[in-house]
C-alpha cells in the first residue's frame, strides 16, 4: 500500500529558529533518529513550559522587590521573551495534538529487535495521545537471485506477517532494499513510486 493522506503535498523541511519562527509551509517533513530522541523531541515541549514556569516564578519574586522598592515595575525583554517562548511552545504542542496537522510515520525493518522497539515507541507515543496511521517498513529483500538473497527474503517473510498482525491498525507500507543509496533524483524518484504510488513490493 502507499503512503495515505501525502500524496498531493508540497514537501518541505521545517525549519526553526530565526525571529520569523517557524516557516509558514503546505506541508512540512521533521525526521527523528532513535526512539529515545523521538520520544525527547517530542516532551520537550512540556518540558520547555516546566522550566518557563520556574523562570516566571524567579522573575515574579524579582517583580515584586523592584515594585516593593520603586513602587512600580516595567515589562522589560526577558518578560516578552517568556510570554513568547510560551506561546510558541504551547503551538507547538498543540500542532503536535492535532491529527488534522501533524502524523507521525514509525520507520521499522524487517528483524526482531526494530519489531519490538517500534511497538514500544506506538505505546509510548499514545500515551501523549498520538497515534500514528500508518507504518514504513523499509529495507525488504525482494531478489531471490542468489542464495544469499534467497535466505533473507524467507528470514524476512516471518517478520513481516508479523508486522502485519502485530500492526493491523495501521496502513502498512513496504519498500524495497535499494541497491544504492538513496540520493540523486533517480533513485529519490524510485523511492516515491514506492511510497506514494502504491508500487507493489513482491514477496
Amino acid at each position: 500500500m502507499a503512503l495515505a493522506g501525502l500524496e498531493n503535498k508540497d514537501l518541505k523541511v521545517i525549519i526553526f529558529g530565526g525571529k520569523g519562527g517557524v516557516g509558514k509551509t503546505s506541508c512540512a517533513i521533521a525526521t527523528a533518529i532513535p526512539t529515545g530522541h523521538a520520544l525527547r523531541l517530542i516532551s520537550s515541549p512540556k518540558l520547555l513550559d516546566e522550566w518557563i514556569k520556574v523562570a516566571a516564578k524567579m522573575r515574579w519574586k524579582y517583580r515584586y522587590m523592584i515594585t516593593s522598592f520603586s513602587g512600580s515595575y516595567q515589562q522589560d525583554e526577558v518578560d516578552a521573551f517568556l510570554f513568547s517562548l510560551k506561546k510558541m511552545l504551547k503551538r507547538i504542542e498543540n500542532i503536535l495534538m492535532d491529527q488534522n496537522k501533524c502524523e507521525f510515520i514509525p520507520v521499522c525493518i524487517p528483524e526482531a529487535m526494530a519489531i519490538l522497539e517500534t511497538d514500544r515507541l506506538l505505546s509510548d507515543l499514545s500515551k501523549t495521545e498520538i497515534y500514528a496511521k500508518q507504518i514504513i517498513v523499509n529495507n525488504v529483500m525482494i531478489s531471490d537471485e542468489c542464495d544469499f538473497c534467497k535466505r533473507r527474503k524467507a528470514g524476512q517473510f516471518t517478520y513481516i506477517q508479523e508486522i502485519s498482525e502485530k500492526f493491523n491498525n495501521l496502513n502498512i507500507v513496504l519498500i524495497p532494499l535499494f541497491a544504492e543509496e538513496i540520493k540523486g533524483s533517480a533513485t529519490l524518484n524510485q523511492l516515491k513510486m514506492h511510497l506514494f504510488e502504491d508500487k507493489p513490493v513482491n514477496q
